[in-house]
């Protein structure tokens, strides 16, 4: 499979890749800057939209436009204007918990609740990942804790059936996979078998997590420059090589959902490495599932 930089973004660190069916682009968040991009794959072009202030991730919303994920909450993007900043307008406050930890990855199930993870790159066992629920009519949003003393939660993909939810805890060096009632999602105790893969000290961290058809788990793997895929059992099938050290996240798009997107980061890259921090794409030679958008 050979790997294509598609866009020059510069990205400190790219996260949160979202392929949007509605316009068929592709959009994604700088952790570290305050934009949106959206990248269309028709004409090879990037536009940049301003936001607040940075946000850690980005979801499709069913009542149009997005909401993405910052230090104050989950805010609505009703949509980009073609100029000024997308201030948008916040939907549910959430709580970080102080001292060192903060809000991170998020993912959306397939009943339209998002998932929120938060955690710390300096003090284990702070990290957790609440569900926001929406609430019934004028009723505001639900939250609650369902996984605790997590280290850095991070990239989120469900099974196809919507019965397993893997999930990257990257300091920890470990995508779970845990059972997920998606009809009603349960807390996330620890259990026997939940380990679906542990990264070895040379590996990298596990980072942003995509799932295709066939039950193949795709994860980055920040710091060794490879994305792999791993069949639902937890065998690796392939790894990708990137010509960067750092890929983020990973989202299937495109119009049969076949291509790979890959996001990657620049921070703490020296600068005879121009290509980190760009948007990558691969011919992956299977499909995606489709993104599921939230409710709230």
């Amino acid at each position: 499979m050979e790997v294509e930089r598609v866009a020059s973004t510069g990205d400190m660190v790219g996260e949160s890749p979202r392929w949007d069916h509605r316009i068929g682009q592709l959009v994604w968040v700088d952790m570290e800057r305050p934009i949106v991009h959206v990248f269309n794959p028709r004409t090879g072009a990037v536009a940049d939209h301003p936001i607040p202030r940075p946000a850690s991730s980005i979801a499709l919303r069913d009542a149009g436009g997005y909401l993405i994920t910052d230090g104050e909450g989950v805010r609505g993007l009703a949509a980009f204007p073609s100029t000024g900043i997308c201030a948008g307008s916040q939907v549910v406050r959430v709580d970080e918990g102080g001292g060192p930890c903060a809000v991170n990855d998020s993912g959306c199930d397939a009943e339209g609740r998002l998932l929120v993870g938060y955690g710390s790159e300096v003090t284990p066992s702070v990290g957790r990942v609440d569900l926001i629920t929406p609430g019934a009519g004028s009723d505001e949003p639900s939250i609650r804790t369902l996984r605790d003393r997590m280290f850095l939660p991070n990239g989120m993909g469900w099974s196809p059936d919507g019965q397993v939810l893997y999930l990257a805890d990257s300091y920890a060096r470990v995508v779970y996979a845990l059972p997920y009632d998606p009809s009603a999602p349960g807390r996330l105790a620890p259990q026997l078998g939940e380990v679906f893969h542990r990264a070895g000290p040379d590996d990298g961290l596990p980072d942003g997590v995509a799932v295709d058809t066939d039950g193949g788990v795709w994860v980055a793997f920040w710091g060794s420059g490879t994305v792999r895929r791993f069949s639902p059992d937890g065998v690796c099938l392939c790894s990708l090589r990137l010509p960067v050290t750092q890929p983020a996240g990973v989202a299937f798009g495109g119009p049969d959902l076949s291509d790979l997107y890959i996001t990657t980061a620049s921070c703490g890259q020296g600068a005879d490495n121009a290509e980190a921090g760009s948007l990558f794409r691969v011919a992956s030679g299977a499909t995606g599932l489709p993104l599921n958008v939230c409710r709230l």
